[in-house]
């Protein structure tokens, strides 16, 4: 008996379309914390230097984050679009991402 879920068709430009969708999303929210992040570490004169390193340290996680989904996006539209079993394959760039410490 086959598989239910292999029967049922999937249009890689749908889950495409919606993965862009996202990533346009999460660039925009980056840009708003770049923008402060700047302005946190140039109008923070009070605040100590633990609060000043972690700011530091989540901006330079949340640029690593967009770097890696700037990757996922050009592997998956770029790459691999023309053959559609690639797609289902998963990108190294996937678990790394998602990985937890």
């Amino acid at each position: 008996m086959a598989d239910p879920a292999s029967s049922v068709p999937i249009d890689p430009f749908q889950l495409l379309g919606g993965l862009l969708a996202l990533i346009c999303i999460s660039f925009a929210l980056y840009g708003i914390g770049v923008a402060q992040a700047y302005v946190f570490m140039f109008n923070s004169k009070n605040d100590t230097i633990r609060l000043k390193l972690l700011v530091a340290i989540v901006f330079i996680a949340e640029t690593l984050h967009s770097a890696f989904v700037l990757r996922l996006l050009y592997y998956y539209t770029l790459n691999v679009m023309s053959s559609f079993p690639a797609v289902s394959i998963i990108d190294w760039s996937v678990p790394v991402r998602t990985c937890r410490l």
